[in-house]
């Protein structure tokens, strides 16, 4: 429709410069490039299968759709990420959060990636606790520049955690079991 809305604007007996500059501009606004957009002035019909750019370079993880495919406005197409950094998602329990802070520094290995390690930091701590497991949500990034790590692997996150003070440690061997407590 924008492309007609163009066409009819150029058909008019004299084109208002202003209207043909907003047709173009919502052409452009639409991904159209301006080499199409000439195309569309000089031949005056409409392009009926349009190339769809993607906004930013990056890896093709999920294509929801196929050539010929109608579209509607404002669906999602695919999925494009950058793979370098790459993001890790780990779950901590609720009881061990107090070490998590964001910038702390933590490895990654990947035994996919032949226990390939690199380290990395806290880049996002979920502000909520998931109610059903009581863990939360922590984001690590780490480099990739070999693109090694790929998405949807598992991996093991070690962190460098600083202990925390005023704290109990005893070995889990020197507990003395009863029915109803530990003592």
């Amino acid at each position: 429709s924008a492309q007609r809305e163009l066409i009819l604007t150029l058909r008019g007996p004299s084109p208002n410069e202003r209207i043909l500059e907003g047709a173009r501009d919502k052409l452009e606004y639409l991904g159209l490039t301006k080499e199409e957009i000439r195309e569309i002035e000089r031949t005056k019909t409409v392009i009926k299968a349009v190339a769809v750019r993607a906004p930013q370079d990056g890896y093709l993880l999920h294509n929801m759709v196929s050539q010929g495919q109608h579209i509607k406005a404002g669906s999602n197409l695919c999925t494009i990420a950058q793979l370098d950094p790459i993001w890790v998602e780990a779950r901590v329990y609720d009881y061990d959060a107090q070490w998590i802070k964001k910038d702390l520094e933590a490895l990654v290995e990947s035994s996919f990636a032949g226990n390939l390690r690199t380290r990395g930091k806290v880049s996002h701590i979920d502000p909520t606790v998931d109610t059903k497991t009581r863990t939360l949500k922590v984001r690590f990034e780490f480099s990739n520049p070999k693109l090694n790590f790929k998405p949807g692997m598992f991996a093991t996150v070690f962190l460098d955690a600083a202990p925390v003070a005023n704290t109990l440690i005893i070995p889990s061997e020197a507990l003395i079991r009863k029915s109803e407590s530990n003592m």
